[in-house]
């Protein structure tokens, strides 16, 4: 059995930044003007201003929340000999170290070039300010054995 450096997973859902939230708000706001505005001129509760006062609240309610509605599976683990990664909704990516050409280490990703000029990218902007700092560490690691 391989023995793993680092291992880290994430399983949860992504928090959503502040201005998708503020954009949630607005359009709650916007689909409560259109639902009023339809009422006020009809005199009557139609089904489309039924429609639009529904959308209105699960906009605000989805702003509350202020996490995505999708559940991501992420991970990344580090071993001797290859790095496993797993994007959310991609399939688990192999890549043998000695396969490695170079690193690029960003913000919140990494791209990693191959032998045969392929890069391939792995986004970890997901994970806690602690375990990105593990990343940050194991990726130097592997860069600067790459020379």
């Amino acid at each position: 059995m391989k023995e793993t450096f680092v291992e880290l997973k994430f399983n949860g859902r992504r928090k959503l930044s502040s201005s998708r939230r503020k954009s949630y708000y607005v359009g709650g706001i916007i689909f409560l003007i259109i639902s009023l505005y339809g009422v006020i001129e009809s005199n009557e509760l139609s089904v489309l201003s039924i429609a639009f006062i529904i959308g209105a609240v699960l906009y605000f309610i989805y702003g509350l929340i202020e996490k995505n509605l999708i559940k991501e599976k992420n991970f990344i683990s580090f071993q001797p000999d290859e790095i496993e990664y797993k994007n959310s909704f991609r399939k688990p990516q192999n890549i043998k170290i000695n396969n490695l050409l170079d690193l690029r280490i960003e913000t919140a990703k990494v791209e990693f070039v191959l032998n045969n000029q392929h890069i391939r990218t792995y986004d970890f902007s997901v994970f806690e300010e602690p375990d990105i700092d593990r990343i940050y560490k194991e990726l130097e690691k592997i860069k600067a054995s790459l020379g």
